[in-house]
């Protein structure tokens, strides 16, 4: 049975965990991990303070084996109430410029946006700044 939990990696190394965990688990992030038998299966990190009417969200994983099961569109649903209960008007996503990843995002509502956040654009100039509407 899967679970989802307020707090997977693939076949990152030890360090990439350790510091993929240590940013998703501060005190700045609300996070949700989706659990098979206490193995982390995916997960979101959601910034918790907003810039303008946007939550960010900051990363979200489902292992490639949990893929297409609907365990995506849970933890993006997730996040999606986060920000509503936080007052953002949208969540704001710097997507890695997958097809796969795009193609997701894009199912769940979010577009390419005309106004991306300039810090966020600048350190991440190969992904594609989208923004989902959380109302």
């Amino acid at each position: 049975m899967i679970t989802f939990e307020l707090l997977t990696t693939e076949n990152w190394d030890m360090p990439k965990r350790r510091a993929v965990a240590k940013d998703i688990s501060g005190d700045d992030c609300i996070t949700y991990l989706a659990l098979e038998n206490q193995e982390v299966i995916g997960f979101i990190g959601l910034k918790k303070d907003l810039v303008g009417h946007y939550m960010i969200l900051d990363l979200m994983q489902v292992s490639s084996a949990y893929r297409g099961q609907g365990i995506g569109r849970k933890l993006f649903d997730l996040g999606k109430k986060e920000a509503r209960m936080a007052g953002a008007e949208a969540l704001y996503i710097s997507a890695c410029s997958s097809e796969e990843t795009i193609a997701f995002y894009k199912a769940m509502g979010a577009e390419i946006t005309d106004c991306p956040i300039k810090e966020i654009a600048e350190n991440e100039p190969y992904d594609l700044q989208m923004v989902c509407s959380v109302s």
